[in-house]
């Protein structure tokens, strides 16, 4: 009889291991075959989650420059609230407790929320605030340090078995290696070489993005350098190229990441949602800088409200800019006949 149940017991375990061990291949076949890196994390958490019948199961990310820590992946169970969007820029101080716990006990586990945690911490409003009452959390290492954590809320099975999450912790490092090496690929391949702006590549996406997008204001400015053709001629293409350099500085100093360098001599702004008295003020405050850098430049702008159109104002820049142009060049032609 006894023997009989110690057989029980033992087809048990062997049956609790494949399952784990069948969960796990499944979280690595589901890695490999996703192209798409963001679809293949959410689906390898949903079986996580699934796994543990947890409510939440995610994945968080160090920031330790700026003291913050952010939820980037999450899979949810039907009925219950996500909180991504809510978990942005965490200081990290509210989660210093659980990093020591990593380091001390290589995961962290709280049974009961009320019994484990002190009502007085950060951690608490935080956990309470969210509706969970019991976790799991892995630590995810990047060589020595910790840059990252895997979390379950509230498991309802397999809570005193982390063997999975243990194992699936590899692949998860290696998938944000790999989504880090794509989005630094993906920025080079956006990137003019010789400005860092974005290229022309990006700012035709952007383009494309606008078709479908609405917003309540859109700005366009259009900047063409005078003179380039003759510092080219004049001092060679390297004084040219400062001179591209020196002219993309006084753009991004003022617009940032709204920037592109779409021809040799030619810069492009694009901005949404913001006022027309504000885009005009930055307009002026980028002249400012090439006056400063002794740069002539020509210039136009567009701005709508709401019946933006990113084709049709695109064409207004670039008229009023040619406009702008040619009163330059006929200036500079009546200087030169007095």
């Amino acid at each position: 009889m006894v023997e009989d149940i110690r057989n029980i017991d033992d087809t048990k375990v062997i049956a609790h291991k494949l399952s784990v061990l069948e969960t796990l291949l499944e979280c690595i076949t589901i890695l490999s075959r996703h192209e798409d890196l963001e679809k293949g994390m959410n689906h390898l958490l949903q079986i996580i989650r699934e796994y543990f019948d947890s409510d939440r199961a995610y994945v968080f990310e160090n920031n330790y420059t700026k003291g913050v820590t952010n939820n980037t992946y999450e899979s949810v169970k039907e009925g219950v609230t996500a909180q991504i969007d809510f978990l942005q820029n965490v200081p990290l101080s509210a989660v210093e407790k659980w990093l020591e716990e990593f380091k001390k006990n290589g995961m962290l586990v709280i049974s009961s929320l009320e019994a484990d945690v002190d009502k007085n911490s950060n951690t608490y409003e935080i956990l309470a605030m969210q509706g969970i009452n019991s976790l799991i959390a892995i630590p995810l290492y990047d060589e020595n340090k910790i840059f990252g954590f895997l979390g379950i809320d509230n498991p309802r099975k397999n809570f005193e078995d982390i063997s999975l999450m243990d194992s699936v912790t590899f692949f998860l490092v290696d998938f944000i290696e790999k989504r880090k090496t794509q989005a630094i690929l993906e920025r080079l391949s956006f990137m003019d070489s010789l400005t860092r702006l974005y290229n022309r590549n990006k700012y035709n996406m952007v383009l494309d993005s606008y078709e479908n997008k609405k917003v309540d204001s859109l700005a366009i400015a259009y900047f063409d350098l005078n003179g380039l053709k003759l510092a080219n001629d004049r001092f060679g293409h390297k004084a040219g190229d400062a001179m591209i350099q020196s002219s993309a500085k006084c753009i991004y100093h003022v617009f940032g990441e709204n920037s592109y360098r779409i021809g040799g001599d030619e810069f492009v702004v694009i901005m949404d949602n913001i006022s027309e008295e504000e885009f005009n003020a930055k307009v002026e405050k980028s002249l400012d800088l090439f006056v400063e850098r002794e740069i002539s430049t020509s210039y136009g702008v567009s701005w709508r409200g709401k019946d933006n159109d990113i084709h049709l104002q695109m064409q207004e820049a670039d008229k009023r800019m040619y406009a702008h142009k040619n009163n330059y060049y006929e200036n500079l032609r009546v200087r030169k006949n007095k």
